[in-house]
């Protein structure tokens, strides 16, 4: 029972998504063309490292710096995702 629940709520989330990409895909931005978001992500990659900012009265965090790109819209995430020479070296540095 339980997994079939679960996969109505998938199928739930896959239909409300839709027409949420596709009115995102309607944004100047995803207008486009891929080499430029690639190579914008790429100077964000060096400007915008992750890192690990350590608080002395908190936990440790984590900062995922350009990664965040990848969250702005489905367009976006696609295409950053599918470029593996951004993930090379996804090294973390302290703050």
């Amino acid at each position: 029972m339980r997994s079939i629940l679960a996969l109505e709520k998938d199928a739930v989330v896959q239909v409300l998504s839709s027409p949420r990409i596709h009115y995102n895909a309607l944004a100047p931005t995803n207008h486009l063309p891929p080499e430029v978001l690639v190579h914008t992500i790429s100077f964000l990659q060096v400007a915008d490292r992750p890192s690990v900012i350590r608080h002395d009265s908190h936990p440790t965090d984590c900062d995922i710096g350009w990664i965040y790109a990848t969250h702005v819209c489905h367009h976006w995430r696609i295409i950053v995702l599918d470029l593996s020479s951004l993930f090379r070296c996804v090294g973390l540095h302290q703050n």
